[in-house]
């Protein structure tokens, strides 16, 4: 019985889900390359989001620990479209960098772990970020590496990221928006923070959006839902008039930037960029239009549900927050 009822919702999600028409409209724009998305921190594999429409991303991954490169390599899920796996670590320059690999891999950085503030939540596991080992690995910057495109950026190093932005000077020229994990507190010692990061995005032409996801700590327990509030990812984009004035005759810089507001559910800047662009009856962009339209009503309307869900949950607990969140 409980065979037959996976089968059942699954059927049910393949059917509702959102990544068929994902694919058909990103291919719908007729790119001659594929996205291409640099993964810094990519022992994870592929992101969610991105492996919806991995077949038409080409990934570089970025990943210096060789356990965690042994596992990138063996990840299909990472391959997409295509895949280069570097072994090098990012910075701000070349040079020789000292790495703490912790007891959880994931947890691994170029700072030290700030266990000053790591053992107030005993609960979360704090055996996971004492040192493992340490390694020495090459580093370099973004900008001495050649690249087929530069499209997107995710960054994930543990408190290193603005070293990695500073090192990506010319780079964020030709990027199209980044995904960048931030903290609001000091659980690296020395690392940046989310206003060190904003501000330096913000000086060259990107505009913070939203957070994707936010991690919140409790001290008595492992749960995250009323919790300290400690960090997330958050994702930064250039505007609709930036990508206007700069790539008005580059129709594969274009059809990326709308490709990234798709996957981002950024629905009011692909409308605001067709516009711009005079394309809104344009036929080689109406495909992608209609299905942007029905992603956009289909979330508008589980953002009603999501409501009267709340309405409902705050007549028996009071104080339940009701933000929803989408992504």
């Amino acid at each position: 019985m409980k065979k037959k009822i996976s089968t059942w919702l699954y059927a049910v999600q393949r059917i509702t889900t959102r990544e068929k028409l994902q694919v058909q409209a990103i291919k719908s724009l007729g790119m001659r390359r594929p996205l291409c998305l640099i993964d810094v921190g990519s022992a994870k594999g592929m992101m969610n989001r991105w492996k919806v429409i991995k077949d038409e991303v080409y990934a570089y991954g970025f990943e210096p620990d060789s356990g965690a490169r042994q596992k990138l390599q063996q990840s299909t899920e990472f391959s997409g479209g295509g895949n280069i796996d570097s072994p090098y670590a990012l910075s701000d320059k070349k040079e020789k960098l000292e790495l703490n690999i912790l007891k959880k891999p994931s947890h691994s950085s170029a700072l030290e772990p700030n266990h000053e503030l790591i053992n107030r939540f005993p609960q979360r596991h704090p055996k996971g970020f004492e040192l493992d080992y340490k390694v020495t690995v090459d580093a370099c910057d973004l900008d001495s590496i050649d690249f087929e495109a530069k499209d997107f950026i995710k960054i994930d190093v543990q408190g290193y990221e603005l070293k990695v932005l500073k090192g990506a000077e010319s780079s964020l020229n030709e990027l199209l928006g980044l995904e960048v994990e931030i903290e609001f507190f000091e659980m690296y010692k020395n690392q940046c923070s989310f206003g060190e990061i904003n501000d330096y995005l913000l000086n060259r032409d990107f505009e913070f959006i939203d957070f994707t996801s936010l991690t919140r700590w409790e001290r008595d327990t492992e749960k995250n839902t009323l919790g300290i509030c400690m960090g997330g990812d958050a994702f930064f984009l250039r505007s609709p008039e930036f990508v206007f004035s700069k790539y008005k005759e580059d129709s594969e810089k274009l059809a990326a930037y709308l490709s990234i507001c798709l996957i981002y559910k950024r629905y009011d800047f692909i409308v605001t960029t067709l516009r711009l662009f005079d394309l809104e009856n344009n036929v080689d962009y109406l495909e992608f239009s209609k299905i942007s339209n029905l992603l956009r009503k289909r979330l508008n309307f589980a953002d009603r549900l999501a409501r009267i869900s709340n309405h409902i949950i705050r007549f028996f607990v009071s104080d339940t927050d009701g933000t929803p969140m989408f992504y």
